[in-house]
């Protein structure tokens, strides 16, 4: 099932949705944020101003009512008009909230600290325990995922 987005001034002028490719696996109670774009394989990073739409964990279920918990992570690049696949979740789970803020000081692979953005996994269910309270965070300019303190 394709994932719909709409710009703020497309929506204005015409009051409609339009697809964009999906994710790379359906699933729901999955994540999401918004920051900057991570940086490319050979080091490269796009302009400040890009951002990306990152998509995160999740669950699924088969016509037999088998679970899936997912520690997928992916990051949808508008200009590029594809998903990319990131270091997956340390923890998988559905049902979490995210977010984008500074990266917390001290993070590895964090370049800059609070200068660093990163994207947030918050809390969630993994179907084997009660609610989790795991907290990780992701620092977008380079890629590592790690728990954060």
């Amino acid at each position: 099932m394709p994932v719909l987005a709409l710009t703020a001034p497309a929506a204005n002028a015409q009051g409609a949705w339009f697809d964009v490719p999906p994710v790379s696996v359906a699933r729901a109670t999955l994540a999401g944020a918004a920051a900057p774009c991570p940086e490319a394989a050979d080091g490269s990073r796009k302009q400040v101003k890009d951002a990306c739409v990152y998509a995160f964990g999740g669950l699924s279920a088969s016509p037999t009512g088998q679970v899936t918990v997912y520690d997928t992570v992916e990051a949808f690049d508008h200009a590029a008009n594809d998903w990319t696949a990131l270091a997956p979740l340390p923890t998988a789970r559905g049902r979490l909230a995210g977010a984008a803020a500074p990266c917390p000081t001290g993070l590895n692979g964090s370049r800059g600290a609070a200068k660093e953005t990163c994207v947030y996994a918050i809390g969630g269910s993994n179907l084997t325990t009660d609610f989790l309270n795991t907290v990780e965070a992701l620092a977008v300019g380079s890629g590592n995922t790690e728990r954060a303190q």
